[in-house]
């Protein structure tokens, strides 16, 4: 029996491990045709400057033909992001198409949004009941919640008693790095991420007469690696659609401590989450001064809420269940 035919449009291959989980079900084409394969890599686009400009313009007029002849070749189209082209495919695909939404859509309606054609568009997931509210508020279709995983093979659960304190993350600005940095002034921090405002941190790092010590980009296979020996993550972040990183450091066995934004409460339990920078020194100070054995009972219920809600096994199976249920929508409707 043939497989049916999914061809995935990413844009971050970080979300897409669960792709692995269903090739046994579909037949699994992945493109990158959303960045040109010249800027993936930013510092090219202010090395070339206007040549840049001109180059964008002709990927982009590239990538327009490419997703007309690409999209009906397959039985379902998943786009990863909402990102821009996902007006295109909704224009053009004869086939399913489901979309997921994460916070960089929400936050950019009018650019990102409203051009889409939403009547042919069959499945829009968000990863956050919090973000199914916002996804309502904007869009004319139902979405369903699909959690961001994370796979527990790859983030071991290896707890650690050295004390060390660590935050990461690729969007330097809305994570506010700065401000836990001068949160955590009495305390040495080690931030791994790279970002438009690493010259600033690392300027007022020396400035102030801080001790936090940055390790730059650290790829996601390595990121496992780079966490252990880690004893506390700090997810300092104004907002985020779910908050992969705080589940990976929970797998990991890690005590957390996240900042309360709208859909932390979906992760992790309230003793876990403050509002403010007082808050955060107390109970990080509360977390340091419980005997070992306290402290390791934490990381292991950290880690059981990873395996119970956020394995990757789970997420494999909802949207095994979405992808089937848009194609036998679109077999029954022929």
């Amino acid at each position: 029996m043939r497989k049916p035919k999914v061809l995935v449009l990413q844009s971050n291959s970080n979300f897409l491990g669960f792709l692995k989980l269903l090739e046994r079900d579909f037949d699994i084409t992945v493109v990158d045709m959303l960045t040109n394969p010249l800027f993936r890599d930013p510092r090219n686009v202010r090395t070339y400057g206007v040549r840049a400009m001109y180059q964008q313009a002709r990927w982009a007029a590239f990538r327009q033909a490419r997703i007309g002849r690409l999209c009906n070749r397959f039985d379902l189209v998943f786009c990863e992001f909402l990102k821009r082209e996902v007006a295109s495919v909704s224009r053009v695909s004869k086939v399913p198409v489901v979309v997921r939404l994460h916070k960089y859509e929400i936050d950019q309606p009018d650019y990102l949004i409203k051009p889409v054609d939403w009547s042919n568009i069959s499945r829009l997931v968000v990863v956050s009941e919090e973000y199914k509210k916002q996804a309502a508020k904007l869009i004319p279709l139902p979405a369903t919640v699909i959690y961001n995983a994370v796979d527990p093979d790859l983030f071991k659960f290896r707890p650690s008693d050295s004390g060390a304190i660590c935050t990461y993350g690729y969007h330097f600005s809305y994570k506010r790095f700065y401000d836990l940095m001068l949160a955590l002034r009495d305390y040495e921090l080690h931030i791994a991420g790279e970002g438009e405002d690493t010259r600033i941190l690392r300027a007022a790092n020396e400035r102030f007469g801080l001790r936090h010590k940055f390790h730059g980009h650290v790829p996601h296979e390595l990121l496992p690696e780079w966490l252990h020996g880690k004893e506390y993550y700090i997810n300092h972040s104004m907002d985020e659609s779910f908050g992969v990183a705080l589940a990976e450091c929970m797998a990991a066995g890690l005590i957390c401590l996240s900042h309360d934004y709208s859909a932390a409460k979906e992760i992790i339990p309230e003793i876990y989450r403050y509002q403010y920078d007082d808050e955060l020194r107390e109970r990080l100070h509360f977390f340091q001064n419980l005997p070992d054995e306290e402290r390791h009972r934490h990381k292991v219920a950290l880690r059981r809420i990873v395996e119970e809600r956020f394995g990757i096994q789970r997420q494999a199976a909802a949207f095994r269940r979405i992808f089937n249920e848009a194609i036998g929508d679109a077999d029954s409707g022929r």
